[in-house]
């Protein structure tokens, strides 16, 4: 039995040359007590804006009206049991040639009580698509082909809080708040709030996440321009068991592309304002997750700024996990690589302050060749120029064994250049244990 419930299930398509100005769109989606048993695309809430439509001061609005902490795109009590299948939930797509302009997306994206077993489903919600053609799949997997490009989104508001709850996914990929930007597109002052969570909330829910993928909050830029760039990031993983799987929150992948001004100045006037990641209770087991990660190939990155101030405590907390068998954690990653650039960047505390440490693991059993990062900084054939790297480093009551690692504040430099930048930590260990393995606090190695 196949059922699908839509409220103001809406689909809006703007053709060539249409021009479209204070528009308003409310809509709320939801898949409930549903199997879906053959291959095929469900699709509800999607808006196409297609070749040189023009889009101003549009507010796509996918939760209820007037109703706090309710999801707009919702699938609860379902079951996938087929190979194949796609569900899109709250799909803004911006089209080649096409403009948007003074645009918000408030989205409210829930999972809940999802059984996907069957072996290669497909999963979206509140995803947002500049360039490309209308393939989502090829799109968001980036397999290439199909690609027209030169889309544009200036001005955008992106407000998302992306929920998956008490599922058990194997074989399975689902996309949480996806914006990709492809092939001569164009987004500037671009302001993004996330708050992303996976965990178990109900006692006797499901918690198992097995060969999968699962991203949350996720920007992809390839051979595009991204300018004025804010995040204000809450990610959040807790009660699970993953095994052989890849769990992705906030990142940035920036291919071929200009980034001018990310994050700059955060937290400079509104404490609200931050990037924290957190893992609680969690077992994994040949498995990688990333939390806050960017990632720089044949780009340029100019005046990143990432400060700790106001309210914030922690930026990284990794609380009672047991990470074992060839498993990755990483929290704030920075990769870049073939001959790109970072310029003016600065990731510090805030000067003088006593506070608690911005990467801290406490009650954690790392072992079998596993490895936990904060705030890594890689760097390969690239440049970095006039910049700051501050961080401080906690370790409490952890054991790590078995040919594993732990690296707080980790750089590594191969064949790069760094002029005018400084490195500088404070970090500590207590009642920790550590077997056959390694731990490195503020580690930087350079090589030709």
């Amino acid at each position: 039995m196949k059922k699908i419930i839509g409220l103001s299930l809406l689909t809006i398509l703007l053709m060539a040359q249409e021009s479209v100005t204070n528009l308003k769109l409310e809509q709320v989606n939801k898949i409930i007590d549903s199997t879906f048993h053959e291959e095929g695309i469900k699709s509800q809430g999607t808006v196409d804006i297609e070749d040189d439509a023009f889009v101003d001061n549009v507010h796509i609005v996918q939760k209820p009206s007037g109703i706090e902490e309710q999801p707009g795109n919702l699938i609860i009590d379902s079951t996938v049991t087929s190979a194949g299948t796609q569900i899109h939930q709250g799909l803004t797509h911006v089209k080649s040639g096409a403009k948007l302009q003074d645009a918000k997306l408030v989205s409210e994206n829930e999972i809940n009580n999802l059984t996907a077993t069957g072996g290669e489903s497909f999963v979206t919600q509140g995803n947002l698509i500049v360039g490309e053609e209308s393939n989502v799949t090829n799109i968001i997997d980036n397999s290439g082909g199909n690609s027209v490009g030169d889309g544009t989104a200036d001005k955008f508001t992106i407000t998302e809080t992306n929920k998956i709850k008490d599922t058990n996914i194997k074989n399975s990929i689902i996309h949480q708040g996806l914006i990709t930007i492809t092939d001569g597109a164009s987004v500037s002052q671009l302001e993004i709030e996330q708050k992303n969570s996976v965990k178990r909330t109900d006692s006797s829910g499901s918690n198992d996440i097995n060969s999968s993928t699962i991203t949350q909050g996720l920007i992809k830029a390839k051979g595009s321009m991204l300018n004025s760039i804010r995040q204000n990031i809450d990610n959040e993983i807790d009660n699970l068991k993953i095994d052989n799987s890849h769990i992705e929150q906030s990142s940035i992948i920036s291919t071929d592309s200009d980034i001018n001004s990310l994050n700059h100045k955060l937290n400079g006037f509104n404490t609200s304002e931050r990037i924290r990641n957190e893992i609680t209770n969690t077992d994994m087991e040949d498995a990688t997750i990333s939390q806050s990660t960017l990632k720089v190939e044949s780009s340029e990155v100019d005046e990143l700024n990432n400060y700790d101030r106001g309210s914030l405590q922690k930026s990284n907390l990794i609380h009672t996990a047991t990470i074992e068998n060839n498993a990755t954690l990483s929290q704030s990653t920075i990769v870049v690589r073939d001959s790109s650039r970072l310029i003016n960047v600065e990731l510090k505390t805030k000067e003088g302050s006593s506070q608690e440490a911005m990467n801290e693991a406490k009650n954690v059993d790392v072992s079998d060749n596993s490895a936990i990062y904060q705030d890594r900084l890689e760097l390969e054939s690239a440049t970095v120029e006039d910049s700051t790297f501050s961080r401080a480093n906690t370790l409490n009551y952890v054991q790590v064994e078995d040919g594993s690692t732990l690296y707080q504040f980790y750089t590594h430099v191969v064949g790069a250049n760094m002029d005018g930048a400084k490195l500088a930590d404070k970090s500590s260990i207590t009642d920790t244990s550590i077997n056959n393995s390694a731990v490195a606090q503020s580690l930087t190695t350079v090589m030709d």
